[in-house]
Parts: C-alpha cells; structure tokens; sequence
C-alpha cells in the first residue's frame, strides 16, 4: 500500500512539473506575421482588400460593384496580444480613435487571418466573414 501511494505521488509531482512546461503553438499571429495583404469578400458583390504595412498604417479598398467606383480608406493598426485595433482617418491623421474597429487574428489554413469583432457570434465565425491573408508585402 505504501508503495502504491509513494508511486501515485511521484506520478503527481511529474504531471505537475509537465503542466509547467510551455507550449510551442503559437494561438495568434504576431504584428510582424499580420504584415501583408488580406481579401475579404464573396467573390461577387462585396469584396474588399486590406494591405496591412510594417509602419503601423493600412490601406483599405473597397472593390467596385456594378458601376460604382474602388473607395480607399486609410487608417493606422496596432496589435495587442490577440486583437488588432484599426483607426481610420477622415482625410487627415492623425487616425480618430471614434473611429476604431477591433478584430480578432488567429490562424487560418496555416496563414495569418482575422475578423471583425461584429462578426463574431458566441466566439465563432462564418468562413465567409474571414480575411485571409493573400501575400507579404514583397509580393
């Protein structure tokens, strides 16, 4: 009996020490990993890309649909553990912080993504709401 409870305690020692041990999966892309170009969109009618840059800054552009014109919005982003704040400008900067959206970045298929948190429900998201990363900066 004393055996037994001896080996139960050491077994206990050694899972405590392995729950100590860090995990080398990485949850949330880094903001050097979310630098690059992102689409959003169905394909069809509402399409937009999103060219997140090394300096802080972003360009938006909303795609054209049907006759109407591309509009670009610019603004400035920073990242915050999982989250990614999104300032845009009214013509000038600095970027006005009433005018912030919060999106959360993980991974998707392998690659740097995220997603706006209005479109989030209960802590999940349609595929379709995802911007996925397309290429780095270089490309």
């Amino acid at each position: 009996m004393l055996k037994l409870v001896a080996s139960f305690l050491i077994l206990l020692c050694l899972s405590g020490c392995a729950t100590g041990v860090k995990s080398n999966v990485q949850l949330h892309p880094t903001k050097e990993q979310l630098v690059g170009v992102y689409f959003w969109g169905d394909g069809f009618g509402a399409n937009e890309i999103l060219e997140l840059r090394a300096d802080g800054t972003f360009t938006q552009t909303l795609i054209a649909h049907l006759d109407a014109d591309n509009v670009e919005l610019h603004g400035r982003w920073q990242v915050r553990t999982k989250d990614i704040f999104f300032y845009k400008r009214d013509g000038t900067y600095p970027a006005r912080p009433d005018r912030m959206t919060r999106a959360e970045s993980f991974f998707f298929e392998g690659k740097p993504a995220f997603v706006r948190e209005q479109d989030l429900q209960d802590g999940k998201v349609s595929e379709s709401w995802v911007y996925r990363w397309q290429h780095g900066p270089d490309a």
